[in-house]
This record gives C-alpha cells, sequence and structure tokens, in this order.
C-alpha cells in the first residue's frame, strides 16, 4: 500500500515538474550555451531563433539597459544578460516580470 501511494506521490510530483518547464528552459539547452561561449551569445539567440518559429524578438529591460531577447507562447523568454567583465549570457526566464 505505502509502495503504491509513493508511486503515486512519485508520478504527480514529476508532472508537476514536467509542466513547470517553460519553452525557454526547454530550448536553452547546454549545446545552446556551449554554442554562446564559442560562437556569443548574440548568435546563440539568432540560431535559437531561427530554429523556433513560434518565438518573437523582443527587447528586454536589464538594469535599465537594453538587451536583445526572444519571448515564446507561454510568456517564457530566452534573453542576453550582462554577466562579469563585460560578458553575455543567456539565460531563460519563466517570465517578463522576473527581469532585473
Amino acid at each position: 500500500m505505502h509502495l503504491r501511494l509513493d508511486l503515486v506521490k512519485q508520478s504527480m510530483t514529476t508532472r508537476k515538474q514536467v509542466s513547470n518547464m517553460t519553452i525557454a528552459n526547454k530550448l536553452l539547452s547546454p549545446a545552446i550555451e556551449a554554442q554562446a561561449k564559442r560562437e556569443g551569445a548574440l548568435n546563440a539567440l539568432e540560431a535559437v531563433y531561427v530554429k523556433a518559429r513560434y518565438a518573437r524578438f523582443k527587447k528586454v529591460n536589464w538594469g535599465g539597459r537594453i538587451f536583445d531577447g526572444i519571448q515564446f507562447g507561454d510568456g517564457s523568454l530566452i534573453a542576453v544578460k550582462p554577466g562579469a567583465f563585460n560578458r553575455l549570457t543567456l539565460v531563460s526566464v519563466e517570465h517578463e516580470s522576473m527581469l532585473g
């Protein structure tokens, strides 16, 4: 009985985790992050945009400065974010209101 209950709880938790995955989280794979390091964040962002036909280009505001991003149908974004030492990185954000 306990084993069955544990399996049901585990199944529900897994479903919640899958449903919490945004389009941006799914598309920002380790391969894209490696491409961003190799070719630059803007080139990697453009590569994602070309592949994701259901996305739209968007300007995002990080700390008073404007950067490029892609917004998907579920409201999630992949955005260029300024990093340390003037480096640009790609981040996935669940919603535009979470930008800092």
